[in-house]
């Protein structure tokens, strides 16, 4: 669900409706993109994962939407992704924040995103 692992672009765009998003406690996903310590420090046989990016991207427009971890059968209420919020994951508090590793989670109401309209020519 948006989750960029190893040197990926990944996105989810839901636009409409109202959703619920369950994901296991601890578990990556929801626009976030995971860290591996080759993306900091340069390896000799792999230089790949320095020099390239990763960028996880959830969006959600509209609609009243859930968010729920889970352990086992037993849900609990998202503490991290909420209805009309935004998040970073990785925070730009983590010590993984950084190393052209990006993530970052949307649910909006309604309207559009202007930061997807960065590229657009004028």
């Amino acid at each position: 669900m948006g989750l960029a692992q190893i040197r990926s672009t990944a996105f989810l765009i839901d636009i409409g409706g109202d959703d619920s998003y369950y994901l296991g406690k601890g578990t990556p996903g929801l626009g976030e993109a995971t860290y591996r310590k080759d993306y900091s420090f340069p390896s000799k046989l792999t230089p790949y994962y320095y020099y390239a990016k990763s960028f996880g991207g959830f969006i959600d427009i509209g609609g009243n939407d859930k968010y729920f971890d889970y352990t086992d059968s037993t849900k609990t209420i998202s503490t991290l992704s909420r209805n009309n919020s935004q998040w970073f994951q990785p925070s730009k508090t983590d010590s993984t924040f950084g190393a052209d590793n990006f993530g970052i989670g949307i649910d909006i109401e309604e309207g559009t995103i202007p930061e997807l309209f960065w590229w657009e020519e004028e």
